[in-house]
């Protein structure tokens, strides 16, 4: 299985070329070299390419970059208005006189910089023609010219023509962003002119290409390189779009065989010197399309929201306690305080105002990626006859996926860039299946205000629970955890999301007010690592060059990924392969803050703390002790003695009394007085009297067990009265002196316990007893994860005591703390669940001598040189053959390559990567899992496929282009007679979607048709279904959507089947092959979401547009007034909110109390339950303001709007739209109609 994981396996292409390179240069070991890898091994030579995107506006130029919504207008055709372009001015400010030919794209085809200045020529289809070679000397004085010598005038010699002298590119954060730099040579001012005029423009986007001049293909034959992306596509005005672009590099990548490369970026810097020779050198420095992560504000204003906009929402909230208008509630939270600077805020903001939180769709607030925590808890209270706590802190109800956070990135924050198709400046990738992370037995957020995953619970054979009381409320969320056989992983994107802790990000700006898109996703991440105990370590990258998304940087044990390439670095290997790379290194950087791992790691089999998972140190150290430091245990907390530290005393002394204690003597003859034998009284008073807390110890509060009791009875009579107290100090609570007795009142509370304990049992049960009742459990709250659990959630465990019993402790589910979200528990959950993994995982290193995964990369670093190679991908897994290295190397860490440079000059290509290591836990017998069972919320196990795009693309005997089909049907009737079975084009296609969404549907088309699906079959079933027809589906299975909940209602979805050049068709009920050949991975990056992640059912041939469907509803009943519901027009409804209902607001004098007589009819008129038996759920009273005087009062009465135009000319509108007398006007009108419409 595969997904955007940590040690991912390359494409399997390049690991043929991998083979193949390594065969080569091994040749002549075994058996003489052919010609081809002779010719091969001493004739290549690497070339360099760069093309410019600057169009010149002309005279005659058209600018054809525009939407159907919106045009592109240059800054400025004519600034100074004197009748001439301002792209015309440029060119003869350089002295181009001949401006028609330099217009639009000329300019750059002419300068394309590819052995020296070379023009690219295109045929009238826009196809490569050639390139204009330079040749010989001019022999005229013009500037421009295809002479190799004079370019520029002869006026100061013949000067060559210039060029690229090289180019190098480097990986930073981690891949995330990759720069480069060109270093290029003019010869003349007009050179120079021309190279300013197309490469030294900040901001604008370049080409540059390069790779090999031959390479040895797949059949081992030697072949030339031919067109590249430069040639075939790069100067396609109409179709050229960044995502084609970079999409088309990994296509030349996989064609030359890895011989090829590219980088799109845009310009950051240039610097450029005069010598004194007459000549210019010039740099050129780029960054790829995804540095606009940290650039792009995750705060941009909502213009249309102000303060007394939110403070009527407020008002005009029912303030019933979490109802559907929730506003009101969480007056006071970072979400409203947000709502008026940040797109984000606003769009949970009205989501909590305007979506139904009670109504039990399923796929939205059911197991879809919204969830409220109190509505859901109220459900299952009222039908499960559960009893669940009512979260303390209401702003913390809602939450939203990290899947659907990333959609509202895409939708809502990462600009467009305004083309005929437009296009985000940066893709998202959110699929749910394919993004996956670690995962552990009874893992839980351990901070539900931040987040929440749906949990499963497993007991193990030194489980000391007894019952755990798993919540219900639980069973809503979307399903996190999965396992593939003995790999356990959960999937990134079905986390949730806490709304309030994302508002209290957006709060976190710097000094300017700023908030980068980087920067809040990576709070946010950080965020869930900590809440999720750290089993995970999730980071923001940016992949591809311009994919967001998100990923695990530990290890997942036993993924099952394929072996990754070896790599010959040193010599021969006698198979007959040998290296082609060329310098190698390998170092270590140990940190500060690796140093305690590394101490406890050098303990004889690196013994366990619960505060260090040393186990991947522990590794090398395997049948090793260093016998001056043999072990490592945890350091057991301290109490106070009698004689403390003047810091420890003064402690003592600030501290406020709880309780004030008589003496021993005094205690003991209230509790026992006369019941016990003299021995049975003394053993009880010294368990119970002079107990510490400091395991292993024989010593009580400062008294020896080996004294007499008249010896410990005289000490403690000297300490009369001393008072009981919790002192904090130096981050340990310590309770001394008289630890667990506390009064005399609750001495007497116990007599009857101890006298029916010691009835049964004189000594040992009864003793028991007694110690148990004392003893406080508190002591391991931070301490005890299973005891964590049932505080969380109810249900009953032991606890261990020091003399190896245990004391039960039961929880009712009413007294769980989970929904407290009080700091204290949260931190004693971090703690317990941190030294619970901890020796969870020590104790598996100790079975099986695997470490964990849980420390992330550890500081050893392998870097390598090696003849130019592309394809290679940050986080790909790598390993050596590591002959050279000590032996333990090879199963203790594994190789994760987190650098990728390229080096283009003097004709030759040179790739470096850099790695990291992490620990080698595949394969691993044993994981935190074995030997679990399972008790609770369902799990799931399901494949992870691997993305390996489409099949065959460059075979010879395919290239039909992609095929599309209408095979619509709408109640078994064809939907057009003409079209149906018929090959239909792709704006067809893209012309049966809602208009509103066709340019994402034509995005997505196009990348497949630009992304090497030639000979596959697009058959399209369906589309827009009307409301009529989901009334009949309704009708015949429940679990079909409601009238107005499809997104078919409005034409934004899809559902097709694809057949592949092997005549394999995907089918509705299997996700592999849509995921596999990339279809899915196509539409993520158009923000096409997928059916085949549903979480109720498999739906893969669905393809649609996420949007607010209580939105679209709205919209489509203004868009449809007086029509019956059955015949509303919905096709091209607006899916997001519409100028007519900005000012929807609730009428604030009007709602249902259950009882109440009609506004309408005589006196004794019958009251609305009674004429139409309505419910509080059926009705809702709205008004419009439309700020002229004018406006509509709306009722809507179980699910129809009944309407009422209100204006001056009204006999009783009188005075502003929104005054009691008005709306009460019009409700008065909506009424009656209901009366007709329903009375009985």
């Amino acid at each position: 299985m595969n997904g955007n994981i940590i040690g991912e396996q390359f494409d399997k292409e390049l690991l043929l070329e991998i083979d193949k390179r390594q065969q080569t240069h091994g040749s002549g070991l075994n058996n003489k070299r052919t010609p081809a890898q002779i010719q091969y091994l001493n004739n290549r030579n690497a070339w360099l390419k760069l093309a410019s995107s600057v169009y010149i506006i002309g005279e005659d130029t058209k600018v054809d970059f525009a939407t159907k919504d919106k045009t592109f207008e240059p800054k400025s055709l004519d600034a100074n208005e004197d009748s001439f372009p301002d792209g015309v001015e440029r060119l003869k400010a350089i002295g181009i006189q001949d401006v028609e030919n330099f217009t639009g794209n000329q300019l750059a085809q002419k300068g394309v910089l590819f052995n020296t200045l070379s023009e690219l020529k295109l045929n009238s289809d826009g196809s490569f023609d050639k390139y204009e070679s330079r040749s010989g000397v001019a022999k005229t004085n013009s500037l421009y010219n295809n002479s190799s010598y004079g370019l520029g005038g002869t006026n100061f010699g013949l000067s060559p023509a210039p060029g690229l002298i090289e180019a190098s590119v480097e990986c930073i954060n981690r891949g995330s962003i990759r720069k480069a730099k060109v270093s290029l040579k003019a010869y003349n001012k007009f050179q120079f002119d021309m190279i300013e005029l197309l490469y030294l423009r900040l901001g604008y986007t370049m080409m540059l290409e390069w790779g090999f001049d031959k390479y040895i293909d797949s059949d081992n034959q030697l072949q030339s390189m031919g067109t590249t992306l430069i040639e075939n596509e790069f100067f396609k005005t109409a179709k050229v779009t960044q995502n084609s672009i970079l999409q088309k590099i990994i296509t030349y990548r996989k064609l030359y065989s890895y011989n090829y490369d590219g980088f799109f970026g845009k310009v950051t810097n240039f610097d450029w010197s005069f010598n004194p020779d007459g000549t210019y050198d010039i740099s050129i420095d780029l960054i790829t399309l995804g540095d606009v992560i940290e650039s792009i504000s995750a705060k941009n204003k909502v213009l249309a929201l102000s303060a007394n906009q939110i403070a009527e929402d407020i008002n005009d909230s029912t303030y019933w306690f979490f109802s559907d208008e929730g506003i009101g509630e969480i007056k006071d939270s970072a979400i409203v305080g947000t709502a008026g600077d940040s797109q984000i805020s606003y769009y949970m903001y009205q989501l909590i105002k305007n979506v139904k939180w009670a109504d039990r769709e399923r796929d939205v607030n059911v197991n879809g990626p919204f969830f409220s925590w109190e509505h859901s808890r109220e459900h299952y209270d009222s039908f499960f006859s559960g009893d669940y706590p009512s979260i303390s802190l209401p702003n913390y109800n809602y939450f939203m996926t990290l899947g659907q956070l990333l959609d509202v990135l895409r939708s809502r924050i990462i600009p467009l860039i305004v083309k005929d198709n437009p296009e985000l400046v940066l893709n998202v990738e959110n699929d749910e299946i394919t993004n996956i992370c670690n995962s552990y037995p009874n893992l839980i957020s351990l901070d539900p205000k931040v987040c929440l995953i749906k949990p499963e619970f497993y007991y193990g054979a030194d489980s000391q629970i007894d019952e755990l009381i798993i919540p219900k409320y639980l069973d809503d969320l979307k399903q996190f955890s999965f396992n593939v056989g003995n790999c356990y992983y959960g999937r990134v994107m079905n986390i949730y999301i806490n709304f309030e802790f994302i508002a209290e990000i957006l709060q976190q700006t710097d000094k300017k007010g700023q908030l980068s898109l980087f920067e809040f996703m990576t709070k946010i991440v950080t965020g869930i690592n900590k809440a999720l105990g750290n089993v995970i370590d999730l980071e923001v990258i940016v992949k591809d060059d311009n994919i967001l998304t998100i990923i695990d940087q530990n290890p997942i044990p036993n993924l099952g990924l394929n072996s990754p390439p070896s790599f010959e670095i040193f010599g021969y290997n006698m198979s007959g392969s040998s290296n082609f790379v060329t310098d190698f290194s390998f170092e270590t950087s140990i940190t500060p803050d690796l140093a305690s791992q590394i101490s406890i790691g050098a303990t004889a089999q690196g013994s366990s703390t619960r505060n260090s998972d040393a186990t991947a140190f522990s590794k090398w150290n395997i049948g090793l002790m260093d016998r001056t430091n043999p072990s490592m245990v945890d350091t057991p907390g301290s109490d106070f003695t009698n004689k403390g530290t003047e810091e420890q005393d003064s402690a003592w002394d600030a501290a406020p009394e709880s309780a004030t204690f008589t003496t021993k003597e005094a205690v003991g003859s209230a509790l026992f007085g006369g019941l016990l034998r003299e021995r049975a009284r003394n053993e009880v008073l010294n368990l119970v009297f002079t107990r510490n807390v400091k395991k292993g110890s024989s010593t009580f509060f400062g008294l020896n067990k080996s004294e007499s009791n008249e010896e410990r009875n005289s000490q403690l009579t000297i300490r009369k009265d001393v008072p009981y107290k919790g002192v904090t100090f130096d981050n340990v609570t310590y309770y001394t002196y008289l630890t667990l007795a506390k009064t005399l009142d609750i001495a007497n509370d116990i007599k009857d316990i101890i006298s029916k304990a010691f009835s049964a049992t004189p000594t040992g049960k009864f003793i028991t007893a007694v110690q148990a009742y004392f003893y406080d459990e508190s002591e391991q709250f931070s301490s005890n994860y299973q005891l964590y659990l049932v505080r969380a959630f109810g249900g009953k465990v032991k606890v261990p005591m020091d003399n190896g019993n245990f004391k039960s402790i039961n929880i009712d589910d009413d007294e769980a703390l989970y929904t407290t979200m009080a700091d204290d528990f949260t931190s004693e959950g971090h703690q317990s669940f941190n030294g619970y993994v901890n020796l969870l995982n020590e104790r598996i290193f100790a079975e099986t001598g695997k470490p964990s995964n849980k420390s992330g990369f550890i500081p050893i670093k392998l870097g390598m040189t090696m003849e130019g190679l592309s394809g290679i991908k940050i986080y790909n897994g790598c390993q050596i053959r590591q002959d050279f290295l000590p032996p333990a190397y090879d199963e203790a860490v594994k190789f994760i390559i987190d650098k990728v440079d390229h080096s283009i000059s003097d004709n030759n290509w040179q790739t470096s990567i850099g790695t990291l290591a992490v620990p080698n836990v595949q394969n691993v017998p044993t994981s935190p899992f074995t030997n679990m069972t399972y008790v609770g919320s369902e799990g799931g196990t399901y494949d992870v496929p691997v993305n390996e795009g489409p099949i065959d693309p460059f075979n010879l005997k395919r290239d039909k282009p992609l095929i599309f089909k209408d095979n619509r049907k709408v109640s078994g009737k064809k939907v057009n007679d003409a079209t149906y079975g018929e090959e239909i084009s792709l704006e067809t296609a893209v012309s049966y979607m809602n208009k509103n969404v066709q340019n994402v549907f034509r995005n997505f088309y196009e990348g497949l048709r630009d992304g090497g699906y030639e000979d596959y079959v697009i058959t399209i079933n369906a589309v827009f279904r009307p409301f009529s027809r989901s009334v009949e589906l309704k009708e015949e299975n429940p679990k079909n959507a409601s009238p107005g909940r499809s997104v078919h209602n409005y034409a934004a979805g899809v559902d097709f089947n694809v057949t592949d050049p092997n005549g394999k068709m995907f089918k509705k009920e299997e996700r592999n092959p849509w995921i596999e050949q990339g279809i899915v991975a196509m539409a993520e990056k158009s923000g096409i979401k997928w059916g085949g992640t549903f979480s109720g059912y498999v739906d893969s041939v669905h393809f649609y547009v996420q949007f607010d469907r209580n939105v679209a509803l709205t919209n489509a009943e203004l868009d449809n007034p007086g029509k019956p519901q059955k015949d509303w027009d919905t096709q091209n409804t607006k899916l997001e909110g519409s100028p007519n209902t900005v000012n929807r607001k609730r009428d604030p004098y009007a709602y249902w109390k259950g009882v109440g007589k009609l506004s309408i009819g005589n006196e004794g008129s019958p009251n609305f339950k009674q004429v139409t038996g309505i419910t509080k759920s059926d009705i809702e009273y709205f008004y419009i303001d439309n700020g002229d005087g004018t406006g509509i009062y709306e009722t809507v009465f179980k699910g129809k709007t009944f309407s009422f135009n209100l204006s001056p000319n009204n006999p009783f509108v009188e005075g502003p739209i929104s005054s009691k007398d008005v709306l009460r006007y019009g409700r008065y009108e909506t009424e009656r109609e209901i009366v007709k419409a329903y009375g009985k």
